[in-house]
């Protein structure tokens, strides 16, 4: 049930207080917390679908790609039914405090390595539970997921996409070209989040004391081999009918309770996000700044890098300035990537999670990288 508590009237300075810092727990202030870039995402849906003119939806780019977060999904249910992070707990909960201060450290630069690996979405997908056992040890803020999310967008810097290859080519520019531009930015990005996490995620002064707690091998060794399937899907190395399906069988035979325990509500949210993208490149909905370099970062911010980048190529912007300020701009906002979302929603399952205060955590964050790398990028 939700509750709002009853009480004298708050100042606006207190009111706000609360409503920050509310849990995910049943109180009023927590539920709207919690869903509230769920919110967002439908209103700025159904807007920019007024606006925008008619046109066929790509149906089936958008149907492969809610199939593979589907999957991983599901995926994700089966590795926590199997206590897959009560392993990881186990693990770390042993590491002695004159180490431990290491740890967060170790998270980012996992997520850049991995992000320079694979895509965003991958590398914070197997970063991810790493940054939620910090979490559930030390206890800390949703700093540690944001500078997770960052690193990772970052460390995918070094790596053009498939659509930045061919952009790239198209401006008769070569991937030397394009690191150049692209390492110094991110070596910038990567050494403030560094430093952060020196500054801010210490670990408490007394080591958290850890019960070994019980995990299924089995069921956890199914579900890893799931998500490599859908790793290897999201690469195009296998059909994502093979991942989906492999996925869905592995939660019926095993535990149909997994397909309950999917989060439909980040399905949602993403699908909401591609329509709004998809509204908003059909049309001049949104002003952009005269600077084809500002124009990017906006516009990357709002509907991701990808999009932005389709949006504004056909316009004459050169190709490493576009690819720039678009690496650059997905950043910012966490509707920009699937990634954001997902490391999110994730750090709203954590107990005690504040949904408001971390969504504020992790939009400042963004922001204020993207501001100083777009000033050092204009100097």
């Amino acid at each position: 049930m939700i509750k709002a508590k009853r009480g004298g009237k708050l100042s606006g300075g207190e009111g706000f207080r609360r409503f920050a810092e509310a849990d995910g727990s049943d109180t009023l202030f927590g539920f709207i917390g919690k869903n509230l870039l769920l919110f967002i995402v439908i209103i700025a849906a159904v807007l920019t679908t007024l606006f925008a003119p008619i046109a066929r939806f790509p149906a089936n780019d958008n149907i492969a790609k809610t199939g593979i977060i589907f999957a991983f999904l599901i995926a994700s249910a089966g590795l926590q039914k199997g206590n897959a992070e009560k392993l990881l707990i186990n693990v770390f909960g042993r590491i002695p405090e004159k180490y431990s201060r290491t740890v967060p450290l170790c998270i980012i630069l996992t997520a850049f390595l991995l992000g320079a690996v694979f895509t965003p979405v991958g590398s914070v997908i197997l970063a991810v539970p790493a940054a939620t056992v910090f979490y559930k040890l030390w206890h800390k803020t949703a700093l540690i997921f944001s500078l997770m999310l960052t690193a990772s967008a970052l460390g995918s810097f070094l790596i053009p996409s498939y659509i930045g290859r061919y952009v790239l080519r198209a401006g008769r520019l070569s991937y030397g070209d394009y690191l150049l531009q692209m390492l110094p930015l991110a070596a910038i990005g990567l050494l403030l989040c560094l430093v952060t996490a020196v500054i801010f995620c210490k670990p408490d002064t007394v080591s958290p004391t850890v019960e070994k707690k019980p995990y299924d091998i089995f069921t956890i060794a199914i579900y890893s081999l799931i998500f490599v399937l859908v790793v290897l899907s999201s690469f195009g190395v296998i059909n994502i009918i093979i991942s989906f399906c492999s996925a869905v069988l592995a939660a019926v035979i095993l535990d149909s309770d997994n397909l309950r325990k999917v989060d439909y509500g980040l399905l949602i949210i993403v699908f909401l996000l591609t329509v709004t993208a998809w509204n908003i490149l059909r049309t001049d909905m949104v002003p952009l700044p005269n600077s084809p370099f500002f124009a990017s970062v906006v516009m990357s911010s709002l509907v991701g890098a990808s999009d932005a980048t389709l949006l504004l190529f056909p316009k004459n912007v050169p190709a490493l300035l576009l690819l720039t300020g678009t690496n650059i701009g997905a950043l910012g906002l966490l509707t920009a990537s699937a990634a954001g979302i997902f490391v999110y929603r994730r750090y709203l399952d954590t107990s005690g999670a504040k949904p408001i205060l971390g969504l504020l955590i992790f939009t400042g964050v963004g922001i204020l990288t993207v501001i100083i790398l777009s000033l050092f990028t204009a100097i």
